[in-house]
């Protein structure tokens, strides 16, 4: 008395994970040797990026600690372009933001394929015109 249903489909099936695009078709450990292979040469392109907006020689204070032990960190470590940090200081933050010359600027991911970006497009800009990037 009871019926029996079948489904048949011809779509190829999808492979299921939380890692990568809903619509994926490849496994986690093709996605994880993709970035893998990828990976020196883009950890160099950031280091090369972080280099040249900062500068990471970790000056600290001599004599001085932290309760820990560790050293206290000194001096402002961004780099500035065409201005000194006299000059900065004098600057209203319109002026910064006009002239583009923020210190702390956002770091873009080294290798994010799948996003990358914590507020979609209108948002984004919506954040950036109000100052809040």
């Amino acid at each position: 008395m009871g019926a029996t249903v079948v489904v048949v489909s011809a779509q190829q099936e999808k492979v299921v994970s939380s890692y990568g695009p809903i619509n994926q078709d490849v496994t986690f450990d093709q996605i994880k040797a993709d970035r893998m292979a990828v990976k020196v040469e883009r950890a160099k392109e950031h280091m090369e990026l972080l280099n040249s907006r900062y500068d990471l020689s970790k000056k600290s204070t001599a004599g001085s600690v932290m309760s820990g032990g560790k050293p206290i960190p000194v001096g402002p470590t961004a780099k500035l372009q065409n201005v000194t940090w006299e000059q900065l200081g004098k600057m209203t933050p319109e002026q910064i933001r006009e002239r583009g010359i923020f210190p702390y600027k956002s770091l873009p991911f080294a290798d994010h394929a799948e996003g990358g970006h914590a507020l979609p497009g209108d948002d984004y800009e919506i954040a950036a015109t109000a100052g809040a990037l």
